[in-house]
Formats: structure tokens, C-alpha cells, sequence
């Protein structure tokens, strides 16, 4: 019964990662960028596309702009960069239409206040 009870909970785990999947989906827009937790203009044009498929692109320097598959586990995204390297992002905080992301980069922590891209 517990094994019956595991499969479940691991499917349940599945389909909120499907689901949080889908609400990223779409362009999020830089609205205010920080660097070591003062305002900067530097981050000014970055942005974060992800699809359906489970690939993201950023701008962001600090990756690469090629189109890359990504992770969601808890509150961290994953952009898999190459066999040896990955950007960790955490979501600070999100809603269907804002989210906060901070990476952490060469000593260097970059906090982005996004805005989902509506198109209409």
C-alpha cells in the first residue's frame, strides 16, 4: 500500500512541475534589476523565454543565449548550460504575471523583478 501511496504522491509531484512548467511559459521582462542589492541600470533589455518544450533563453551575461533546457525543483531553476555548467536561479517570489529571480555570480547577486509579457 505504501508503494501505491509513493507512485501517487510522485505523480502529484509531477503534474505541479507540468503545471508551474505552463505558467512560465511566455517572455518575462526586466522591470527592476539589482546588483548586491542596489538598483542598477546594467540589467536594462534582460529577458527570460521559456517554452513548451522545457528550454529557456535569457540575455542575462551571466549564460548563454542559446535556447537550453531548464529544471524547476522547489523555488530553484536550472538552465543546463553544458555538461559542466549550470545557472541556478531562485525564484524569490512569483505570480502569473511577475516573479523575482536571483542568481548568484562571481561573488556578484543579481535580483531581477520580471514581468510576464502580455500579448494580446
Amino acid at each position: 500500500m505504501s508503494i501505491t501511496l509513493l507512485i501517487a504522491c510522485n505523480g502529484e509531484d509531477a503534474l505541479l512541475v507540468r503545471r508551474q512548467k505552463a505558467r512560465l511559459h511566455g517572455t518575462w521582462l526586466l522591470k527592476e534589476g539589482y546588483r548586491n542589492n542596489r538598483l542598477t541600470e546594467t540589467l536594462k533589455g534582460v529577458y527570460f523565454r521559456f517554452d513548451s518544450a522545457g528550454t529557456m533563453q535569457t540575455n542575462l551575461p551571466v549564460s548563454s543565449e542559446d535556447v537550453l533546457p531548464f529544471t524547476l525543483t522547489d523555488s530553484t531553476l536550472t538552465q543546463k548550460i553544458n555538461d559542466q555548467t549550470q545557472a541556478r536561479y531562485v525564484i524569490g517570489s512569483w505570480t502569473d504575471t511577475s516573479m523575482v529571480l536571483r542568481i548568484e555570480h562571481h561573488g556578484i547577486t543579481l535580483r531581477m523583478h520580471l514581468g510576464k509579457q502580455i500579448i494580446q
